[in-house]
């Protein structure tokens, strides 16, 4: 980390320098307009993904009940199967 110090010294002093309160205020600002603009969109969007997350739980769960459903009319078909040959 030694080697960023030579880098990073003007860079961050520069920095410092130019910090105003003017600017800080003008980048708070600016980020609240932006974060109030692109928030309706956000929670569009949560929305929108937390729905897909609940469709494709439902989808599972049906296609997992599915599953079992033909596992056992398959198992019952082996046992009838079994039994014949027994008999």
């Amino acid at each position: 980390m030694d080697f960023l110090t030579p880098m990073l010294g003007p860079m961050l002093e520069k920095f410092i320098v130019d910090l105003s309160p003017a600017r800080m205020l003008e980048a708070v600002v600016l980020l609240f307009i932006i974060w109030r603009k692109l928030s309706p969109h956000l929670t569009k969007i949560e929305n929108r993904i937390a729905g897909l997350e609940s469709a494709v739980r439902d989808g599972f769960k049906t296609g997992e009940s599915r599953f079992e459903k033909i596992e056992n009319r398959v198992l019952s078909l082996e046992n009838l199967n079994i039994s014949k040959r027994g008999i």
